[in-house]
Order: structure tokens, then sequence, then C-alpha cells
């Protein structure tokens, strides 16, 4: 059991017994709703019959029915209580109880679990709807304040979505950054079909930032208010994959100690992103399928059904019509999740977005490494801006922490950047008429400045001509005549 898993059980454990010692009530009982509609039994105090509880299982409806859609607290006298519903001998466990009082416990607008004391000594004092709302409101406290606190505990960094949120933005709230055509076309494609229940899948190179768009999908639906869930599927073990996705029941396999709820269902009624669908085998793509279209499964080593409501989002950087082809992705797998696709173009398709992103990075490294940056030079930025980015925001994000690293500041300057970036010749595409390069003592500045003098008078000062050839824009070319006084030259 993990460390957040047994400080929430052992939360839960504090509870009964605290309520136990208020109330004076022979037992109380946690049920906890363990998968989609199906509670068990977390923890228990008072109850010598353990046997009477390992294997309970409760429907929604059953409790439910109990609380006849008013989900307030309640003082039972009888009437049947949840624990003469859970199995058994139900006339003994009736005639054992001849009060009760359950507290309905809510996360997100939905019941997950409930507190049922037995035969409360107080009953009479909790008459009072006063100490009745009190004591829920205590309780309903602590418990969905300790399962927030073990739900964010669980999920790695990775599936939070902040990767590249904005600061000024509330947590959880991602922002996606930049305002090129590109990138304004697909915040509005994010908002029309974010309202929908659509399979949506993201296709796009490394690094692109397909989970963040996955996640402002999410943020813009109705599910909002839900779990998301994110499964790297390339990160974790083939053998390990169908567990995480699905669960396991205790004893599927070896090392199979108890009960696990797979991402699925973890991420019921929400949305689960499944980053690098293509690298899931043949045999799990069968499963997955099923879900698709059934939105059912049955945990490893289990016969139970198992019905989620579940939104999935997928991605890719694969081409998968070639390895439908290679026959290593299914077809009809294929046409189910690429309902909506979505292609998330690469930076060097919108170098207008490096100045923002890139000012974003410097705030988001500086409280990151207490460093204390203030901005990028414009010829540091120049050198980005040429870079062609195999690795995409994910790699930029990664030069600018290297470069505030080991630059000084509080500005980040050429020679911070790496060999790849700094040197002029892989920076800026050399012209259709290739020069010979003597200033190999010379700055770079100064060399730039000899590439784009030649440049000029052999293109017979054409500037148009001469920025195509030097892979600029004519604006540029025209902000470095003028920054480094280059005049044409006397015939």
């Amino acid at each position: 059991m993990s460390h957040t898993e047994q400080s929430f059980e052992n939360v839960l454990q504090d509870l009964t017994g605290y309520l136990i010692e208020l109330l004076g009530a022979e037992s109380v009982i946690c049920y906890f709703e363990s998968s989609p509609d199906i509670f068990t039994v977390a923890v228990y105090s008072g109850l010598d019959k353990k046997s009477d509880f390992i294997d309970t299982i409760l429907q929604r409806a059953d409790i439910e029915d109990v609380f006849a859609d008013n989900f307030q607290p309640l003082l039972l006298s009888n009437r049947l209580s949840v624990y003469a519903q859970s199995g058994g001998d139900s006339k003994s466990k009736t005639d054992s109880v001849s009060s009760a009082l359950i507290l309905p416990m809510i996360h997100h607008n939905r019941m997950v679990g409930i507190f049922e004391a037995l035969n409360p000594v107080q009953y009479d004092w909790f008459m009072d709807n006063k100490s009745l709302k009190a004591l829920h409101a205590l309780i309903q406290n602590v418990f969905e304040a300790q399962l927030t606190l073990s739900r964010i505990e669980e999920t790695p960094l990775t599936e939070t979505g902040i990767e590249y949120e904005d600061l000024s933005l509330p947590f959880g709230k991602t922002n996606i950054i930049g305002a090129s055509k590109a990138i304004t076309d697909l915040k509005t494609l994010i908002s029309r079909i974010a309202p929908t229940d659509t399979t949506v899948l993201l296709k796009g190179e490394t690094g692109t930032g397909k989970n963040i768009v996955a996640q402002s999908i999410h943020e813009q639906s109705t599910r909002k208010e839900m779990p998301f869930v994110n499964v790297s599927c390339a990160a974790i073990p083939e053998n390990l994959l169908e567990s995480e996705l699905f669960g396991h029941e205790k004893g599927a396999f070896t090392g199979a100690f108890r009960r696990r709820i797979g991402r699925f269902e973890r991420a019921h009624p929400g949305t689960i992103f499944l980053d690098e669908i293509g690298e899931i085998s043949q045999n799990l793509q069968v499963k997955l399928l099923n879900v698709l279209q059934y939105q059912e499964f049955e945990r490893l080593g289990g016969t139970q059904t198992i019905k989620v409501n579940t939104r999935i989002i997928a991605a890719t950087n694969k081409d998968l019509d070639e390895a439908i082809a290679k026959g290593e992705f299914r077809e009809d797998l294929y046409y189910r999740i690429n309902v909506l696709p979505i292609t998330i173009p690469p930076l060097r398709e919108r170098i207008d977005d490096i100045e923002p992103l890139t000012r974003y990075f410097i705030k988001r490294i500086n409280l990151k490494l207490n460093r204390r940056y203030e901005k990028i030079s414009d010829e540091a930025l120049f050198l980005l801006k040429k870079y062609q980015w195999p690795g995409n925001i994910r790699e930029l994000e990664n030069i600018l922490e290297r470069a505030m690293v080991i630059g000084n500041g509080p500005v980040i300057m050429p020679h911070d950047l790496p060999q790849d970036i700094f040197g002029i010749l892989d920076a800026i595409r050399k012209p259709k008429k290739e020069f010979a390069m003597r200033e190999s003592d010379k700055s770079l500045w100064e060399v730039e400045k000899g590439i784009i003098d030649r440049a000029l008078n052999e293109m017979n000062w054409n500037q148009s001509k001469t920025a195509r050839a030097l892979g600029i824009t004519r604006n540029h070319l025209r902000y470095r005549i003028k920054k480094y006084g280059i005049t044409k030259h006397k015939t």
C-alpha cells in the first residue's frame, strides 16, 4: 500500500473512531465508492465479525434507496440501515440494529462514500437538526480535504496539466501560449469541440504540447469538475499497461496483493487522455476497442463488468496510417479514436510564438531555480527564431533552463545558448550562393554583418531576394541593415 493510500485510510479509520466516541455508537462503518457506482467497506470500528464485511459490495442504487434522493444526514429508526443491506444474514443484521445515523460524503457534487453509526447512544441529542448538520459538516470537510490531497499526491506532475500553464491563471486553468494564426485557429477549434463528448485524436510531433491541448479541452467541457487522468502509454511497460488502464483483482498475477483501481475507473465520469496510443500492443488494442464501443470492461483477473462514462482523448506522434499498413495498429480502433483529429503545429511553424513562450519560461524557471533573469537579448531571441526546433516546446524550455543555469544574468545572451543555436552558420540558412568564410577570428556579430553585406551585393541589393536567400523576413533584413550600418558599395 502506498503512503498516500495509507494516509487516507488512516484518516477514515480515525473518523470512525471519533464517531464511536462522540455518539457512543456500537460500531461505525465507512463505505467508499471503490469503482463507478460500486461501494465497498473501506474501514470500520467496533465490529467483531470481519467476515461479514470482507467481500461486501453495494450498488449505488441500494444506498440511494435509503436516502430517497436526499443526500442529507439521516437518523433511521424502524427502517433498514445500509448495514442491514450489505449481505450475509440480513434478518440478524436487521434485528441487531435499532437505530442508525448515516452521513453522506460528497465530492464534486457526487456521493462517493458514507459513514454509518449503528445504535448511537446519543441518538436523542442528534434529533436537534443544527447539531446534526454541524457534525455532518465537520466530517465532510475532513473527508473531502483528505480525498483531494490523496488524489493530488497520486498524480505525477505530468498528469496535472500545468506543464505550460500561465502563472497568472488559477491553478488548473491551462493556457495555450501564443497568438500566431496556427495557435489562434487551434484555440477556436478547441472552444467548439470541448463542450461535446466527441472522441478526439491529437496528432503532432513530440514536445508540441499535446497534453496541454487535451487538458484545455477537458477544462472547457461539461466534465471540467470531474477527474482528468493522463496515461503515458509509452512510459508504462507493456506487461503493466493493462493493469494500469483497467485495474486488477487481488491475486490476478504474482505481486497483485490487493485490488487496484485502473485509470479508466479513476477518470469516471471525467476525461482520460491516452498519450502515445500508437505504442500499445495488439492484444490491449482489442480491449481498448471494447471500452470505446460499450464503455465497459473487466479488471484483470476479474469477472465483474465495470461500466464507466468517460470521455477519451488520444494522442500520437506516429503515422497511424503507416502503422495500420504494417499491421501494428488495428484499423477498427483507428476509426474509433479518429472521430475528430486535430494536428498540433510544430514550433518551427509558429515562430511568432517563440517570444511569448520564452517570456513565460523565464518566469517559470526563475521560480523553479530561484534565479533572477529579466529577459532574453534581441540577438539571442533572433537565434532562437532561426533554429528548427526538432524537440519543439519541450526543447525550448530545456534550452532556456540550461542558459539560465550557466549564464550570469540578468539577460540571456547568445553565448549562453548551445552551440547548435549559437553557431551563426547553423542558425541562419546559407544563401543560395555560398560564401567562403574568412572571418573566423571575428565576433559573432561581425560574421553576421559580413554575411548580410555580401549577400546584398551578390543579389544587387534586391532586398526581397536577399531575405529569401538568407531565410529571414524582409523586415528582419531591413532591421539588420540599419543596426549594422550596412551601405551599398560604390562602383
